[in-house]
């Protein structure tokens, strides 16, 4: 009896022994340090005095499964209230002790302190958050400019050109023959113009993207990326989703088109794989080469190809990314 007082006492984390259905016999003092309280200001008082109100039912169902028999312990993370009005995080297991024909003895509950790993899980979330925030900002001006591109400088080339080539048809033949070698330059810088163009339009922000969706979009920059690198690009694309949110299809293009733009430029690799598949509610996103690889502990420090990746995976729990590079 005195090593179990001792134990009970002395424990590092806050204990509880409870009587009748959550009445508290004694408390320890981790748990009156914790709390504020002192021992007899616990003693045969009900342990939902002390909870947080919207947590109170949180145990419930298992409270029950409990006193059945159906398991022997449980643990909870729940809230509950000190002395002085604060909030204390803590995660509560309780155990119930029988006699030899099944009935509850007393009950033992301990209460570990999490209240600064809560602290650090939403300091985390409000961080995501804002971060979040300004991817969605970030995309909306990358959208802004693409279309400025196009009203300002896509449409005015092209229309530069129709009007440069109907020029030279109405020109008498003599004159059209002298002056088409510089129209034709002309011409021609005019298209490369245009073809710069919609090149950074579709870096900015791909119009199939909003036009068509993410399958789609993946499919067109994969097809690019074989014209543009002369490569072989093995994919296997299974989304079944048809329509995702505009911030999570926008992080799943982006991993994948900063992942084959670095196995196309770094790796060497004539064959890349891409993979997208949906799984339940989750999203696998994998790009694989077989080219030269890297070593990530010398990576130059103002390259932040995979951070991005990691980043925009970390702020879409439902995307899991992985990319390859080399064997």
């Amino acid at each position: 009896e005195q090593r179990f007082r001792l134990a009970f006492e002395e424990g590092p984390v806050g204990m509880i022994i409870g009587v009748g259905d959550g009445v508290i016999a004694e408390a320890n003092r981790a748990l009156c340090r914790m709390s504020g309280y002192s021992p007899d200001e616990f003693r045969g008082r009900h342990v939902q005095e002390f909870t947080h109100p919207e947590d109170r039912e949180v145990s419930a169902p298992m409270v029950r499964q409990l006193l059945t028999g159906e398991i022997p312990c449980f643990t909870v993370e729940k809230r509950y209230i000190n002395k002085d009005g604060s909030i204390l995080w803590a995660q509560a297991t309780t155990a119930a002790a029988r006699d030899d024909k099944g009935r509850i003895v007393f009950a033992l509950g301990t209460v570990e302190d999490i209240t600064q790993r809560k602290k650090a899980e939403e300091a985390v979330r409000k961080e995501q958050q804002t971060l979040r925030r300004l991817l969605e900002v970030y995309e909306q001006h990358r959208k802004l400019a693409a279309y400025e591109i196009h009203d300002g400088v896509a449409q005015p080339l092209a229309a530069s050109v129709m009007s440069l080539e109907g020029v030279v048809a109405q020109l008498p033949a003599t004159c059209r023959e002298a002056a088409r070698p510089g129209f034709d330059r002309v011409a021609e810088l005019l298209r490369q113009s245009l073809n710069e163009a919609r090149r950074l339009m579709s870096g900015l922000r791909p119009l199939i993207l909003d036009e068509a969706g993410l399958t789609v979009a993946v499919e067109h920059l994969i097809s690019e990326a074989e014209r543009d690198w002369n490569v072989a690009v093995d994919r296997t694309i299974d989304v079944r989703v048809d329509a995702m949110p505009p911030p999570l299809e926008t992080a799943a293009f982006r991993i994948v088109q900063e992942g084959l733009a670095n196995a196309c430029r770094h790796s060497g690799s004539q064959r890349i794989r891409v993979a997208l598949v949906q799984n339940g509610d989750r999203l696998r996103i994998e790009v694989q080469d077989w080219g030269a690889g890297f070593d990530l502990d010398r990576v130059d420090p103002s390259r932040f190809g995979l951070q991005g990746i990691r980043e925009r995976a970390v702020l879409f729990p439902l995307i899991a990314a992985t990319v390859f590079y080399g064997v």
